[in-house]
């Protein structure tokens, strides 16, 4: 699991999991202080022996291989390579298991990166990527698409209310309709999700699973 803001809404999460679930999560991150502050608020909810935070290279986790049954990421994805990432996350998922992504990317389909676009790579210093470029790596990991869910029009009222409110940075806007649209991606281990059409900055939310490579299937049964 990785994410962005300071870690405190994945240190909150285990505390509403149902009581019948037992689940243990490893947060990764390259901020000691969010690691410090996280670990600390998961102490405080009495959570600390379901999650724990570590100071690790999302790209590099140093986990052991087929050691993960789910992955999470949230708008995490735009600071780094996808081909690198997925791979990475392909080698830590067991077979069957399961990778969310929420992130932010703008819509290739409709036409190239927006000055929105580029307003919020400079604010926030990262790279949105193209929604295609999402199913191509995801493909050539071996991740299939489960299902893809627009959340452009629910996270649209955020931005509105956060313009017209004191922590406004000014980057508001280019988040604003008619500049820009949000949405999610999860997957199998296995291929890409079907394109989407949503515009501008979307922000998606994926649900993939990871399948077998078939040309290691075929070396293994051959």
């Amino acid at each position: 699991m990785t994410g962005c803001s300071t870690a405190d809404q994945d240190a909150a999460a285990p505390a509403s999991w149902p009581t019948f679930v037992r689940l243990r999560g490893r947060r990764v991150t390259i901020a000691e202080t969010q690691v410090d502050f996280a670990n600390a608020q998961a102490s405080e909810r009495g959570v600390a022996d379901a999650v724990r935070f570590h100071l690790r290279n999302m790209l590099d986790t140093g986990f052991d291989t087929g050691s993960r049954q789910a992955i999470w990421t949230n708008e995490t994805t735009m600071y780094v390579d996808l081909n690198q990432l997925f791979g990475e996350f392909a080698r830590l998922l067991s077979y069957g298991g399961r990778y969310v992504c929420i992130t932010g990317c703008y819509n290739d389909v409709t036409g190239g990166r927006s000055q929105a676009v580029s307003q919020i790579d400079q604010h926030y210093l990262c790279n949105i990527h193209p929604r295609s470029e999402y199913f191509r790596a995801l493909a050539a990991n071996n991740f299939v698409p489960i299902n893809v869910i627009d959340l452009t029009a629910a996270a649209i009222p955020y931005w509105e209310l956060r313009a017209q409110s004191p922590v406004a940075t000014g980057i508001e806007e280019p988040f604003s309709p008619p500049t820009a649209r949000q949405l999610p991606l999860p997957a199998h281990r296995h291929r890409p999700c079907r394109p989407m059409t949503v515009s501008e900055s979307d922000k998606m939310t994926a649900n993939l699973m990871r399948l077998p490579n078939p040309s290691n299937s075929a070396k293994s049964t051959g």
